[in-house]
């Protein structure tokens, strides 16, 4: 199996996640940790398991890539649960809403098992129900665009592995004080378009020169917006 979204694969990005996360937030372990590891277990293990000597460059390879696309949201994410969590401390809750959980899990990539975890090592639980109905509904949604796609509109969406991608590629986190810049005089936000999405491939493209002829629908990515994300998003 290899790290994926699907059966066997999403297990192992589950566990090779949990791990990332330990060792970045308690072991304050740089960035790479368990693909620099892969050496050692290939000699400790390798003469029971010969197939790891055998592929000991493409396991390590697949397990940098994977470091890698997490820690990109990695960060951005713990920081994200420690404020939901500071804030249920304060008002006497114990329970992480299942919104919550989602976010954590559909922008910042964080696996349901993985929140369970953050959320048990501060006294709290998380809402699996709440999570599951959130889940539903943007099952909902992903049919619902895939079904308009069809018919020639879809909808454009970055996930953690395409914002892994930007990030990878250098490009900043969208500034989005805009939005909290209330404007009565006509003003407007300057923006300089920062990169281009496949809308089919949902991969970065240099141009849009001959997008129009195949329909192909393109993805703008800008430096500031005065916009609310979709659902929160990035």
């Amino acid at each position: 199996a290899v790290v994926s979204n699907e059966g066997r694969g999403y297990v192992l990005r589950r566990i090779l996640r949990r791990g990332v996360r330990y060792g970045r937030q308690k072991l304050k372990a740089k960035p790479g940790l368990f693909a620099a590891l892969v050496p050692a277990v290939t000699a400790t293990l390798g003469d029971a398991f010969p197939e790891l000597r055998a592929r000991e460059k493409f396991v390590a390879a697949a397990i940098a890539e994977e470091e890698e696309a997490f820690d990109a949201m990695l960060s951005r994410g713990i920081k994200e649960f420690n404020a939901r969590a500071s804030a249920l401390k304060e008002s006497k809750a114990t329970v992480l809403d299942g919104e919550a959980a989602f976010f954590l899990y559909d922008t910042m990539g964080f696996p349901l098992d993985l929140t369970n975890l953050m959320a048990k090592e501060v006294g709290l639980t998380v809402d699996e129900g709440g999570f599951e109905a959130a889940m539903r509904e943007q099952r909902a949604r992903s049919a619902a665009a895939a079904a308009a796609a069809k018919g020639g509109g879809g909808a454009l969406a970055l996930g953690v592995d395409e914002v892994a991608a930007l990030v990878k590629a250098g490009i900043e986190y969208t500034d989005d004080e805009g939005k909290y810049q209330w404007r009565d005089d006509g003003a407007t936000v300057e923006a300089t378009v920062v990169a281009l999405v496949d809308g089919e491939s949902n991969m970065l493209v240099d141009s849009a020169v001959g997008t129009e002829d195949k329909g192909t629908p393109l993805g703008v990515v800008l430096d500031a917006t005065p916009f609310y994300a979709e659902a929160g998003g990035p």
